[in-house]
């Protein structure tokens, strides 16, 4: 069942209700691929609805214009954390960057943005992160997706 998100100046909801999102912040590449499932119905446990995590450049882009998702490592495996997240139930609020602080080295920047061109106009808005989110994100009630 596909569930559109809209929101209006006074709450997010989903399917036309309102929904406080109860969310814990959870970056799956710094938590082995093997604990995501259970770390996740953990939080749901709690109450939680949703994870927020950063997708740092750094990562993702280790050498200019070198992409690494989906390596099986862990790591690099955000579809894998999007269908997790899906399969426990969560929302997730994903934070591509540029910026990442989330204490990585130079904010999760690649390296050869943290000097220079910083406009997000590059190749990485055009790669494979755009899919991942899209193909698990919601839509809002004109059709358009929601990040």
């Amino acid at each position: 069942m596909q569930q559109i998100l809209t929101f209006d100046e006074k709450n997010f909801m989903i399917n036309g209700k309102p929904v406080y999102l109860n969310c814990g912040e959870f970056h799956y590449f710094r938590v082995p691929k093997q604990d995501w499932k259970r770390r996740m119905q953990l939080l749901k446990n709690a109450g939680g609805n949703a994870v927020a995590t950063y997708i740092p450049w750094l990562i993702h882009e280790p050498e200019e214009g070198k992409f690494l998702f989906d390596q099986g490592d862990g790591i690099t495996d955000l579809s894998d954390f999007l269908e997790c997240a899906k399969e426990v139930g969560l929302f997730v609020i994903a934070r591509p960057g540029p910026y990442a602080y989330s204490e990585l080295v130079i904010a999760g920047l690649a390296a050869e943005k943290s000097s220079g061109d910083q406009s997000g106009e590059t190749p990485w808005r055009q790669s494979r992160i755009q899919q991942c989110i899209l193909s698990a994100s919601c839509f809002s009630g004109k059709g358009e997706k929601v990040l």
